[in-house]
């Protein structure tokens, strides 16, 4: 039941502030929407359908690194705080896009430490990482353009670990894309360069991060560079995810009902 749940938003966390003020604004925006819906009273439902307001849900932030606390220990301080509350259950939410050794290690033994500190006071739930989110693909390809003649790339850091990649592999395939990473091969020159040669003069460029930072400001530099390179191809280059998707909906949608 919402009444009982608590939610608790994790990302990689950065020593650029931006990331940290998006996180901010989208658990207020969950904490909202959340607050917004209206539930079926069971007792009613079969009568007179009343509808009635759920109280007002509790939506947190952490980073799983360079945080004050580790996760473990942010997750059991915050047990300790809602307990009282009359929360029974802390729901973890891995805002992560692609399934790297923080999904697959960090944050479940993070989560593992955290319910033995805690003990029976609260039940500690782990969720399924953002980007397994089967709304993803469709979301993604709303914000491509419709020009039939533009080629597509999506950008994400890269992993170097066997299969890493495969995850934005299959994504960049459902949108008609090419993958490109900022670490690994094949990188964003070597992508854009392939459709130059093959004569395609408009490419599209979506980086395939959740907020901004430093990277994505890294990767709109090295694509100014490619237009005074390519000064005869249309590049665009688009936002990170936060900034035209509805986060908020995705992660209620997905992760939470």
């Amino acid at each position: 039941m919402l009444e009982k749940t608590a939610y608790l938003l994790v990302y990689h966390g950065s020593r650029d502030p931006r990331p940290q003020q998006e996180m901010d604004r989208l658990a207020e925006q969950i904490q909202s929407q959340l607050a917004e819906q209206s539930v079926v009273s069971p007792v009613e439902k079969f009568r007179t359908a009343v509808l009635t307001k759920p109280p007002q849900p509790l939506v947190y932030t952490a980073a799983l690194e360079l945080a004050p606390l580790p996760l473990e220990s942010a997750i059991a301080q915050l047990s300790e705080q809602l307990a009282p509350k009359g929360i029974t259950e802390l729901q973890i939410l891995p805002l992560f896009l692609l399934p790297g050794v923080h999904v697959r290690e960090d944050i479940p033994e993070a989560v593992k430490i955290a319910q033995q500190m805690v003990e029976t006071k609260m039940r500690v739930t782990l969720k399924p990482y953002l980007g397994q989110s089967p709304l993803m693909a469709r979301k993604l390809q709303a914000t491509f353009s419709d020009v039939t003649d533009s080629a597509r790339i999506i950008i994400s850091h890269g992993s170097r670990r066997q299969g890493g990649n495969q995850p934005l592999e299959t994504l960049a395939q459902q949108v008609g894309a090419k993958p490109a990473y900022w670490s690994v091969s094949p990188t964003l020159t070597e992508q854009i360069t392939g459709f130059v040669e093959a004569g395609i003069s408009a490419i599209e460029i979506m980086p395939y991060f959740l907020f901004p930072g430093g990277i994505t400001d890294a990767i709109a530099q090295e694509v100014q560079t490619l237009k005074a390179q390519f000064q005869s191809v249309h590049l665009h280059f688009g936002r990170p995810l936060s900034r035209h998707l509805s986060l908020a909906d995705l992660i209620i949608k997905d992760m939470i009902l």
